[in-house]
Order: C-alpha cells, then sequence, then structure tokens
C-alpha cells in the first residue's frame, strides 16, 4: 500500500511542478513538434501440419486427424502515437491474434499465451520524460508490460524469429500473470547510458 500511495504522491508533485511552468491554456495548445503517427501492421503465417491427432473424451483416447494446410494472421496492429509535446506522447494499440488459424494446425500459439482471440486493447499509455534530453526518467500511466528487463518491454516485431523466445513469456508471466504481460498502473523508471549509449528504449519509444 505504502508504494501506491508514494507512487500518487510522485505523480501529484510531477504534475504540480509541471503546471507550475504553463499555464492551463499553455497545456491545452499541441507542442511546437505535435504529430500523430497512425500505423497498421500485420503479421501472416502459413503451415502444413501432419501427424497430427485429437483427444476424444468419449472413446478416452487420441484419435489421428486429417494433414492440413493452414494459413492464419499471427499479429495484427492497428493504432496510433501521439506526440503532444518533446516529452510527452500517448500510444494506443488495438489487436487482433489468431486470425484464421485452424486449432487442429500444430502451430502453438493464442491457447497457450492468453493472446487476445477477438479484437481488443493492447497498449493504451501517455509517458513523460522527467528529465528533457535523457533516458534515465521515465514516467508511464495507462495499460501496458511493465518496464522491467528487456525481455519484458521487446516487441514481437523486433525480433528475428516467428515467435519469441520462451524467456520473455516467463518474465512477463512473472509479472503479471499472463503472456501479453501488460496490466494498468503507474511505472517509473528509465535507462543509464553504458559506454556512452543506452543499451534498450523504454515502451512506446520503438
Amino acid at each position: 500500500m505504502k508504494i501506491y500511495v508514494l507512487s500518487i504522491l510522485f505523480t501529484l508533485w510531477g504534475m504540480a511542478a509541471a503546471f507550475g511552468q504553463k499555464t492551463f491554456s499553455d497545456w491545452l495548445k499541441p507542442g511546437e513538434n505535435f504529430e500523430i503517427k497512425p500505423f497498421v501492421m500485420a503479421q501472416f503465417w502459413s503451415s502444413y501440419s501432419t501427424g497430427q491427432e485429437r483427444y476424444v473424451d468419449s472413446l478416452g483416447r487420441y484419435e489421428p486427424i486429417g494433414d492440413r494446410f493452414n494459413v492464419m494472421i499471427r499479429r495484427a496492429r492497428l493504432g496510433f502515437r501521439v506526440k503532444a509535446y518533446e516529452n510527452f506522447k500517448f500510444v494506443l494499440v488495438g489487436a487482433y491474434d489468431q486470425l484464421g488459424r485452424d486449432v487442429n494446425t500444430s502451430l502453438v500459439g493464442g491457447p497457450n499465451n492468453g493472446s487476445l482471440p477477438e479484437f481488443g486493447i493492447w497498449d493504451a499509455f501517455a509517458q513523460w520524460r522527467v528529465l528533457p534530453g535523457r533516458e534515465a526518467l521515465h514516467l508511464t500511466v495507462g495499460y501496458f508490460r511493465p518496464q522491467l528487463s528487456r525481455e519484458s518491454i521487446t516487441s514481437g516485431w523486433s525480433v528475428n524469429s516467428m515467435e519469441k523466445s520462451m524467456s520473455q513469456n516467463y518474465i512477463r508471466r512473472h509479472l503479471v500473470g499472463f503472456g501479453p504481460g501488460r496490466a494498468v498502473g503507474i511505472n517509473l523508471g528509465g535507462l543509464l547510458p553504458t559506454g556512452g549509449r543506452c543499451c534498450a528504449r523504454p515502451a512506446g519509444m520503438c
């Protein structure tokens, strides 16, 4: 409970400090570099499965099923990013996973990791860079991946394999209890430079 109280107090302090520098009417005006970036992404999978079996309750055993070819949309994303001010942005992403998947194929996925079987919100958060020009401290509020470790915040679109590693799934399940790893909350964190470079970027920055 103390952690929630401290988070709320810090957020209120930050808002008070920010509003102390600008009037309310100033905050209603977009920044000089205001921009909205809509995007659509889709990842198609095709497979041919052989030697599959299905468990039949009435018989109490597995029965073979026919070989089959399947094409599906493994991941679909639709949303936009809004850069309201130099250090303040919004992200809203909708998702529809496993569209067209035949459950009798050999592919793993949705049933195992909690993906969205129908359209839903994937990310919805606001992010404020507390220290302008530096990645050391970001305040994130909304529905997002808790920003703990690279495996937690790495997007499926940022890996060069068909599926992400199971180590990422383990961390996300440990944090929030299911594969996608999203939760509603407040996150304060950032990245410290190593050798003059940042090792990664916070969620929503990539």
